[in-house]
């Protein structure tokens, strides 16, 4: 889980006093780091907060090392800056109060090549001393609370090739119809979902996953702080494997797992053709020069194809997928399909006229309707995800209505196996997007608000700091 920049205790410590009681404690070395100015006792609070809260995790508390400029108290309200938090996390595992591990790889996974993304986020564990700490110092579970923040957050585009560097952890925003709609909603779907029990049962082992607000996240990719990219929400749960994933118990009920046949695809002929696709459909069912192409090779095509921007990237990064080793002739650990895919991929290449070229304007030519939504680079794989995400995030506000808990990885649904058939029902009749209900279920109109966010975005200066013009 990241790191709550909302957690506040009952009773504010005291720079004064927490100096005389860290001297008690025989810390006043630590006394002389973490109480030398109100910022960082703000800071010693709101991490002291985070670790009483989430001190059964099994899990790391993510945070970050960047000297940027930290939100407004629209999404930051203890006014947490960059320097002192960095400061008393460092003292705090000095002092051996948590197992601070600056700077690991943000996935665990190495960057494909020509990837946009290599950053890095840090990490903490939570360790006893530091619970015996904050309750020793009036902090625990009765005292902490959450002061009110938004449920979406706004990140910055960050491009370091582009010249384009990372100054804020979150930008502002002004609300709108969009953002005063999407806001309501998943404050109630978030609420709903810390009142419910989850947990991931082993043979051996129970770990209760700790209730977490719940925020959409989003992404400033044309310097006009729109809210039109991205959208999802990242949760524990998302980075669970699918085998853990069925694992989970929600109230300790067994889950079943439900998501769309294609789901990104599927929507995309909703926005752009209005045409609502049988649910059996399958947009990854290609047949080039009369050879059927192995599902899950069309499946990842697709995903380049919609984040990509060159055809000839796009073949690149495809190949590189099913390569058993890396640019430097080492075995892959990660970031590869595995052999008997590969096996796969490399039979495919031989069939009699089928190439990554072939098979990527089939795949073209069997989506015409949409294609001007592939190969529009990140900037536009992240339009189609928000496209994606609006549905995803309104069936769980719907669920919500209905009392029914449930887990949201991208577009799947892990829900309790009783309200299976319920559940689909609200996936497979809903009217969002649907322009002939419009005024009865859905009267947002996302259509005419995303083609004015676009527009803003057009005449939107250069991102600052860019030194070429920007291909997405």
């Amino acid at each position: 889980m990241y790191l709550e920049l909302a957690f506040s205790n009952k009773q504010p410590l005291d720079r004064s006093l927490l100096k005389i009681q860290l001297n008690r404690l025989n810390l006043t070395g630590f006394a002389k780091e973490v109480a030398n100015n109100d910022k960082r006792v703000r800071a010693l609070e709101m991490v002291l907060c985070n670790c009483i809260k989430y001190q059964f995790s099994k899990y790391p508390v993510f945070y970050s090392r960047d000297h940027i400029t930290y939100p407004s108290e629209k999404v930051n309200p203890n006014g947490i800056t960059a320097k002192p938090l960095i400061a008393v996390i460092d003292a705090l595992g000095e002092h051996g109060f948590i197992d601070n591990k600056p700077k690991p790889n943000r996935w665990g996974k190495a960057p494909e090549p020509d990837a946009e993304d290599t950053g890095h986020t840090s990490e903490f564990i939570i360790k006893d001393e530091a619970i015996k700490l904050a309750w020793n110092l009036g902090i625990n579970k009765k005292t902490i609370f959450e002061k009110a923040s938004t449920h979406l957050r706004l990140k910055p585009y960050v491009n370091p090739k582009e010249g384009i560097r990372k100054r804020k952890m979150f930008l502002d925003y002004d609300d709108d119809a969009y953002t005063r709609r999407a806001e309501q909603r998943m404050k109630a779907y978030s609420d709903f979902m810390l009142k419910q029990k989850v947990r991931l049962v082993y043979y051996k082992q129970i770990i209760d996953i700790e209730p977490q607000h719940l925020r959409r996240q989003y992404r400033d990719y044309d310097n006009s702080n729109s809210l039109i990219y991205e959208g999802r929400s990242y949760p524990y749960w998302v980075r669970l494997s699918s085998n853990e994933r069925k694992r989970l118990k929600i109230n300790n009920n067994k889950t079943v797992s439900l998501d769309f046949k294609s789901s990104q695809i599927r929507w995309l002929y909703l926005w752009h053709t209005e045409e609502k696709l049988d649910p059996d459909y399958d947009a990854y069912d290609l047949e080039v020069n009369g050879h059927k192409i192995n599902r899950d090779i069309v499946k990842k095509m697709n995903i380049y194809l919609l984040n990509l921007k060159s055809p000839l990237i796009q073949t690149k990064r495809l190949k590189y997928w099913y390569q058993e080793l890396d640019n430097d002739g080492k075995k892959k650990t990660i970031d590869w399909s595995g052999k008997e895919q590969a096996k796969i991929f490399k039979e495919t290449l031989e069939l009699k006229g089928v190439t990554t070229a072939t098979m990527r304007n089939a795949y073209l030519d069997k989506h015409d309707s949409i294609r001007q939504y592939f190969l529009e680079g990140t900037k536009g794989g992240q339009y189609v995800a928000w496209i994606e995400s609006n549905i995803i995030y309104e069936l769980a506000y719907q669920a919500t209505l209905k009392g029914i808990p449930c887990l949201i990885v991208h577009d799947e649904f892990i829900v309790q196996a009783k309200y299976k058939q319920e559940m689909e029902d609200l996936m497979y009749n809903h009217t969002i997007y649907d322009t002939a209900n419009m005024g009865l279920d859905d009267p947002f109109d996302y259509r005419g608000y995303a083609q004015w966010r676009l527009h803003r975005g057009e005449i939107a200066p250069a991102h600052k700091g860019s030194t070429t013009t920007i291909e997405f």
